[in-house]
């Protein structure tokens, strides 16, 4: 499902992420690790954004997993050195697809203290519902995926 979109877009990340990632190339799998539909896509700055498609027990979901960014993730940590959860939630909203706006329904990063925090650490964002999911893959024909948020 993801291959027939031509995802040939330019990543771009708000506030701090690196600007204007070209997409050079990607691996599109499917039914791998339980996931009926993925994507890994490499981007010109070498990093990788993996976008994983969901339909399980028929709530759908579209996930963007993005590592290598812990200078930052590491910007979401109290003064303790904890993960502040709704700091991070509030950072990253939502994403711009081609010309249309999705909010996420979740942002996570698993690490709970920021000495954790290295490029392996991974921030998971979803939008969910399959309505929502429709439209977002359907707005990957059409232009660039942006990544909103990143402020602190």
């Amino acid at each position: 499902m993801i291959r027939n979109l031509g995802i040939s877009a330019v990543l771009i990340f708000g506030a701090g992420m690196a600007a204007g990632e070209t997409v050079t190339g990607g691996e599109f799998f499917e039914d791998q690790s339980g996931y009926p539909c993925s994507a890994t896509l490499q981007t010109d700055a070498n990093k990788s954004v993996t976008l994983q498609l969901s339909d399980y027990k028929d709530v759908w979901s579209l996930r963007f997993i993005i590592s290598d960014r812990a200078s930052i993730y590491r910007r979401f940590f109290d003064s303790r050195g904890l993960h502040d959860k709704d700091a991070f939630e509030d950072a990253f909203r939502g994403v711009r697809i081609g010309e249309r706006s999705f909010d996420f329904n979740d942002a996570s990063l698993f690490e709970v203290h920021r000495q954790d925090v290295d490029d392996k650490t991974s921030g998971i964002f979803s939008i969910d519902e399959k309505h929502n999911v429709a439209r977002a893959l359907e707005a990957m024909k059409v232009g660039g995926i942006d990544f909103v948020g990143g402020h602190r």
